[in-house]
């Protein structure tokens, strides 16, 4: 069958607007190195139950599935350079942030929900969830928990896998598995949500996550020091950790070529 009888099929069991056409934004990874195949349709689902539909239509006449989560990934993995078809399925309208539990510091949220609009949700909570990265305005949850994305405060708070305690997705068989568990200690059986999360969508379509969240700093400080060695860097990181009782959540190591580039396309920016 073609990708067409597939959108045929599937737009029978779907909300108008649904299927559509590809935008060429959706062909391409962020740096224009890789171009994907037009010969794609594009699925906007908006709940669990559509994307369940559109896997199993997409099964039924053996098209592939690429999830599209927010486009930011550099290594090309939203995008399709093969001549053979496929769906493209962007999470980008499931966007809801679905509960939150303030006393249990958990979110539960939708897998489109992007990071930034959940940090700034949070705060309005007294409430911190502390996956940051330079993407964070544009990224979302669910390509973060495909890539199990570790940002600037991993020291601190680890990967996404650590702030992680449930998950929700569409399995390859269009079966939902519903592991939006809330439990901190949780020693019940096999831990599925640790598979699906870092598998880049290989495994499933993550299409919701419950998430741990931290109370608000009251204070944050930043220093920013020249070392003349990465050595030197570890050794003022040890240092660091054991002054401040090892709440540093953040230590990055800047080279100098790092720093040219930065005044070449920002010419006002004071170099420390």
């Amino acid at each position: 069958m073609s990708i067409f009888e597939l959108f045929n099929i599937a737009q029978e069991k779907l909300p108008k607007n649904t299927l559509r056409e590809v935008p060429e934004r959706y062909l391409k990874e962020p740096r224009n190195l890789i171009q994907g195949n037009k010969n794609s349709i594009l699925a906007l689902p908006q709940s669990t139950d559509e994307v369940a539909t559109i896997v199993n239509a997409s099964r039924s006449v053996g098209v592939g599935i690429i999830p599209y989560s927010g486009g930011t990934g550099l290594v090309g993995g939203q995008v399709n350079p093969t001549d053979d078809p496929v769906l493209i399925l962007s999470t980008s309208r499931m966007n809801k942030i679905r509960k939150i539990h303030q006393n249990e510091r958990i979110v539960t949220v939708d897998s489109g929900v992007i990071l930034e609009n959940l940090q700034r949700e949070m705060e309005k909570y007294d409430l911190f969830f502390p996956l940051s990265l330079a993407s964070q305005g544009s990224c979302q949850i669910g390509g973060n928990l495909a890539t199990n994305a570790g940002g600037v405060q991993v020291l601190k708070y680890g990967n996404i896998r650590e702030l992680c305690l449930g998950v929700e997705a569409v399995l390859p068989n269009g079966e939902v598995y519903n592991g939006l568990k809330r439990l901190r200690k949780d020693n019940t059986g096999y831990d599925l949500k640790n598979l699906l999360i870092g598998s880049e969508g290989t495994l499933g379509i993550i299409t919701g996550a419950s998430l741990r969240l931290f109370p608000k700093p009251n204070h944050v400080a930043t220093a920013m020091l020249s070392v003349n060695s990465p050595s030197i860097a570890l050794e003022l990181l040890n240092e660091a950790n054991y002054f401040f009782d090892y709440r540093v959540s953040s230590f990055e190591l800047i080279g100098n070529k790092a720093l040219e580039f930065v005044k070449k396309v920002l010419p006002n920016i004071s170099i420390p």
